[in-house]
């Protein structure tokens, strides 16, 4: 499993961390192996989150409706630590391209 969470705040590492552990749980990704990193490479912090799909008890950990679940669960992510939303739109003056590689090249 593989997701990126992006922020508009100034937060501490602990404080995303808080908030990468509560996605996920809230994903029903808590009870398997995983690692979230930080980057800045872009205007905004954001984390990736790599996660092992094979939880503790051997189970295969379902992916289905990950999208929609997920959406949700960042709206009740952003009221509980009063975060400020990402806009639904990119801000295409943001982006680094000198830092793009591959495909995220080509988009």
């Amino acid at each position: 499993w593989h997701t990126s969470l992006s922020f508009q705040d100034k937060l501490t590492n602990d404080q995303i961390l808080s908030i990468a552990k509560d996605w996920m749980k809230g994903m029903g990704l808590d009870a398997t192996q995983y690692i979230v990193v930080r980057h800045n490479d872009t205007a905004h912090p954001h984390v990736h989150i790599v996660a092992n799909r094979i939880g503790d008890t051997t189970k295969t950990i379902s992916d289905s409706n990950n999208w929609k679940r997920s959406e949700a669960l960042c709206k009740e992510l952003i009221k509980t630590y009063g975060l400020t939303p990402v806009p639904e739109h990119r801000n295409e003056a943001a982006i680094s391209r000198d830092k793009l590689r591959g495909r995220d090249l080509l988009k």
